[in-house]
């Protein structure tokens, strides 16, 4: 398996994954379900189908898909149902729902663990008022609490999570479905401070105090992209970005190697450069291809098991 790959807590490289893990049929009440995890960020999800639809979602040609996405705190609010949308529209491209008209393909996904920031950042966005009635003894103002409330986004790694535990599920299930979907997260960070955050892993880099990463100048303009970022990470990225592939053919482990990889997802936030979007398109296929290489094997242990129960699987 090429890189970008999994690896252990301690990743430098700016191109690899945090250690993959996931479990399939850990619900007895669902037709597939699967758990994926990037390092301590983990999404649930489950399928049912075919199953009885409303008459009035009823489709005379195909099956009605139904996406229902629940964050780990909160309430869906406009962030998430936005995401909904975008599960909704990439599995429907996907999946060979003419197969079972008159039906419905429901998938639940949730984020059951997620990683919080460890360290106050100074890219905190403070209102004035914060700043001038919370200070503590020495005056010294102070972040304003976290409120979570409905609008708080799903991060670029826990959508990546949610859809490779889509896909978990969906190949557990059993559905048809023209390939199977891998997805990867990656953020584009000053050069100099995205090397000394991975390097550290993740204890630096927030203020003016980082220690250098290289004794030669760099160029202050210059960036770098992260696979598979962390909070801390993201609060310091310039843009940040999910990219989304079918994988169809043969196995990436083969020799003649003829996968395919066509880009059926992508949302990007911040500005970019077409240069570092190119590249950020290209890291994430490679991680999505490792991802792809560790769903493939975790579907193996499951099916060749001598119980055929429930599977879990860890690293690659």
């Amino acid at each position: 398996m090429s890189q970008p790959s999994s690896s252990s807590s301690s990743r430098t490289s700016p191109t690899a994954l945090r250690p993959l893990s996931t479990s399939l049929g850990s619900l007895k009440r669902s037709d597939g379900s699967a758990s994926f995890s990037f390092g301590n960020l983990e999404s649930l999800a489950s399928v049912n189908a075919p199953v009885e639809v409303r008459i009035r979602d009823e489709l005379t040609d195909r099956a009605t898909l139904e996406v229902l996405f629940q964050p780990l705190q909160g309430v869906p609010g406009i962030p998430t149902k936005t995401f909904t949308s975008s599960l909704q529209t990439l599995f429907s491209s996907v999946l060979l729902l003419h197969h079972h008209p008159r039906s419905l393909v429901q998938l639940v996904i949730q984020t059951t663990s997620s990683p919080s920031l460890s360290l106050p950042t100074t890219t905190t966005r403070w209102s004035t008022s914060s700043r001038r009635d919370s200070k503590d003894d020495q005056g010294t103002p102070q972040p304003p609490p976290l409120l979570l409330g409905p609008d708080n986004p799903p991060t670029p790694t826990e959508k990546a999570a949610a859809i490779n535990a889509s896909s978990l599920a969906l190949l557990d299930a059993g559905f048809p479905a023209r390939g199977t979907v891998a997805a990867c997260a990656c953020a584009v960070l000053e050069r100099r401070r995205g090397r000394s955050i991975r390097r550290s892993g993740g204890r630096q880099g927030f203020g003016g105090g980082e220690t250098e990463v290289e004794e030669e100048e760099m160029d202050p303009s210059s960036t770098i992209i992260l696979l598979d970022p962390t909070p801390e990470e993201l609060e310091l990225a310039i843009s940040t970005h999910v990219f989304g592939f079918l994988f169809y053919g043969s196995e990436p482990s083969k020799e003649d190697d003829t996968l395919s990889a066509d880009l059926v997802m992508n949302e990007s936030v911040g500005p970019v450069e077409y240069e570092d979007y190119l590249e950020a398109m290209d890291t994430c296929r490679q991680g999505a291809k490792s991802v792809l290489g560790f769903m493939r094997k975790a579907i193996e242990r499951r099916h060749l098991s001598p119980s055929s129960g429930q599977g879990g699987s860890r690293g690659v």
